[in-house]
């Protein structure tokens, strides 16, 4: 297995299936996705049940609430990626992000790869590009 995506997720009904599902379509096929519910109280549990049922792909782990970074931690711990990519549950990953990070840290020998993402409003608004520093 290459890559671990890998989510925390509190409370995050609102955004959540298109995050997943924009991670469930990636070009890029040999990928765990190790999703921790964070004690969620809303329905994030039900939302990632489902999914977890209809897709071998993903790993999911229910906790009480530790926070953010507890769960990460914890989350890297479980990989079995060689990488870990990271997503929130309220990104929408570009259908070739896996490939192309992927693609590009292996022709740089790069060990950390980064990206430019599109801010969007809670109506789906464009806001304009949040770029990385080079």
């Amino acid at each position: 297995m290459e890559i671990t995506v890998l989510l925390s997720v509190f409370n995050g009904e609102k955004w959540l299936k298109y995050s997943i599902e924009s991670i469930l379509n990636q070009s890029f096929r040999d990928f765990e996705f190790l999703i921790i519910n964070d004690g969620s109280i809303d329905s994030t549990k039900k939302i990632l049940e489902q999914y977890a049922k209809d897709d071998s792909r993903i790993r999911l782990i229910h906790q009480s609430n530790k926070g953010l970074t507890y769960s990460l931690n914890y989350g890297i711990k479980l990989a079995k990626g060689k990488w870990i990519a990271r997503i929130d549950c309220d990104d929408i990953a570009s259908p070739e992000r896996l490939k192309r990070q992927y693609d590009f840290a292996l022709r740089t020998n790069s060990l950390l790869v980064g990206c430019q993402s599109k801010l969007i409003s809670d109506s789906g608004r464009f806001l304009g590009y949040n770029k990385i520093p080079t």
